[in-house]
């Protein structure tokens, strides 16, 4: 078919972009990063160096590709298919207890924006208005997270909670992130039905979310992470079933999602934005073969239903989209109006402002206080007028730069961003004071737990830092070959694997949303955390992809499902 082609080729080229803007970060992160000239505060340390933990990851990867193969010869169908999924979310409850208790065991107070928030929700559960704040009328994407956790807070306090009145936060966060380990496994599971990849999924999630000590950050990195992979979830089923009345559910509860997400931490609307560009291409695909079919068959009108459902589809997920893009302006105004906040809208943060902090080259593009003098500079002129002189000041940034120069410092950039499988633990949080009355319980493992997840100046914890830099190594080759699939002799057959394939291309398209988004504007491995578990499941389907292609090379015949 012709529409069919179309969307192959399409899928090829963003492959090869895919395979020119990563591979070369893939390669220097595998290799020379820790010497690479970035901004030295944002380097991990760990007990070994990258390419060693590269080697190690190697065999690891090797196992995975084992395992995925030993797992498609029994695909999930019918009750195994459900049971799994049981089984999954059984496991995902025993891991919340158990972050529950490593987190009551460890648990302290954090610093920065953190902090700031922290002490906003407290006065808004007290009831105490929030009056002018500068923070906030530039910051105000953080109003959401003030709202959420003080709403936490005062019904915790009206239930009679037991413990430390804002450990009731983390309890909740730990909560969130085993949903996004768990809906990360539910993801890999409805798109390859393989329970090895389920498993292992979830594993990694374990490893990589759920045994990282931001489990006791109360911030929007944490508490957005879930609505990303619900949403892709969810999306994910939209595509699967086949009548219109639940493709209609389902995209909207996606979109919902999402847009909620999107409240919590703005950087969450890249994936709504990637899944409206996969929602074209699928479009655009069915009218090109509609169009085919009526020029090869004028009076044939079995070819209007799939076209007329693409078409209400199409229409249905950009209204959504937009509709609840805007509710959720709408729904953040209202929220400043709940925390009585006096918001100045001309000091208020935008694009522009976060694409000249990305550009600056004393920190590689992370946060740098210099940047934050705009605000002061400008608080009397309008927020439009600002964006234009600030737009202007990152053009020039760039331009001075060059060509070369800017190659440079993009790859330096994103380096940065994927060189550190902690993301952003050991590098941007210190102790900032103990729960009193604690919250520990004070057994053998709590000077041992405390230890673990320390984290000062010195950052020192290298074990916890090389274990979950291992584990990122590892899906960093998955990543990698999360594109191979486009690329194979089968998808011109047809059939199989090739359709596996494109159902599962979005997570591309996804992927370049968050990796152009750190490009361009500010930038740290800890904007990444967000996004970890629909990371993960590119990963496995990288894996996947893999698995295929080891089947031909050491098997000699076609993988099972694929058209010789």
């Amino acid at each position: 078919m012709i529409g069919t082609k179309f969307e192959t080729t399409v899928y090829k080229v963003l492959s090869v972009l895919f395979l020119a803007v990563f591979l070369p970060v893939l390669f220097c992160v595998f290799t020379v990063a820790a010497r690479m000239d970035y901004f030295e505060a944002m380097k991990p340390q760990t007990m070994l160096p990258n390419f060693v933990l590269f080697l190690l990851a190697l065999p690891f990867g090797a196992l995975i590709v084992f395992l995925l193969s030993l797992g498609e010869k029994h695909p999930l169908k019918g009750k195994w298919d459900y049971l799994t999924g049981a089984g999954l979310a059984v496991l995902a409850i025993g891991l919340y207890f158990v972050m529950n208790s490593v987190a009551r065991e460890a648990a302290f107070f954090l610093p920065w924006d953190i902090d700031v928030v922290r002490g906003s929700a407290l006065n808004f559960a007290a009831l105490k208005p929030m009056g002018y704040d500068f923070y906030y009328s530039i910051y105000s994407n953080n109003i959401p997270i003030v709202f959420i956790l003080g709403k936490i807070l005062k019904f915790s306090k009206e239930w009679g909670y037991p413990l430390h009145p804002e450990f009731i936060l983390v309890q909740v966060n730990c909560g969130l992130m085993a949903a996004s380990v768990l809906f990360a496994a539910l993801s890999v599971k409805r798109l390859t039905k393989n329970l090895a990849a389920a498993l292992l999924t979830f594993a990694l999630g374990t490893a990589l979310i759920a045994s990282s000590g931001w489990m006791m950050a109360v911030y929007t990195d944490t508490y957005g992470q879930l609505f990303p992979i619900l949403g892709v979830y969810l999306y994910i089923c939209y595509r699967q079933v086949k009548p219109l009345w639940a493709k209609l559910i389902l995209m909207f509860g996606s979109i919902g999602v999402i847009a909620f997400g999107g409240l919590v931490k703005p950087s969450i609307f890249v994936v709504l934005i990637a899944l409206i560009m996969a929602e074209c291409v699928r479009f655009t695909h069915s009218a090109i073969d509609f169009i085919a079919e009526k020029k090869a068959s004028p009076s044939k009108a079995a070819g209007n239903k799939p076209f007329l459902t693409a078409l209400i589809c199409m229409l249905a997920f950009l209204s959504f989209s937009v509709a609840l893009y805007k509710f959720s302006g709408a729904v953040k105004t209202e929220l400043m109006n709940r925390v009585g906040l006096e918001f100045n809208a001309n000091l208020e943060a935008g694009p522009a402002d976060y694409l000249l902090m990305g550009q600056n080259n004393e920190h590689t593009g992370a946060y740098l206080n210099e940047d934050t003098t705009i605000f002061g500079e400008f608080q009397d002129t309008k927020r439009s007028e600002r964006e234009k002189i600030i737009f202007g000041r990152a053009m020039d940034r760039i331009k001075d730069r060059g060509l070369i120069g800017n190659i440079s410092f993009y790859l330096r950039k994103m380096v940065m961003t994927f060189n550190d499988g902690t993301f952003g633990w050991s590098t941007e949080v210190w102790k900032n004071g103990d729960y009193n009355p604690a919250v520990a319980r004070g057994g053998r493992l709590l000077s041992i737990i405390k230890q673990f997840y320390d984290v000062n100046p010195n950052r020192k914890n290298g074990f916890l830092n090389t274990f979950q830099h291992f584990i990122w190594m590892v899906c960093l080759i998955g990543l990698g070959a999360g594109v191979l699939s486009n690329f194979p002799a089968s998808r011109k057959s047809g059939g199989g694997e090739g359709e596996k394939a494109t159902d599962a291309n979005f997570l591309m398209i996804i992927f370049f949303g968050v990796y152009f988004y750190q490009m361009l504007f500010e930038a740290r491995a800890r904007y990444l955390f967000v996004f970890l578990p629909v990371l993960m499941v590119m990963a496995m389907q990288g894996y996947a992809n893999l698995r295929i292609a080891a089947q031909r090379l050491f098997a000699g015949k076609h993988p099972k499902g694929e058209t010789k």
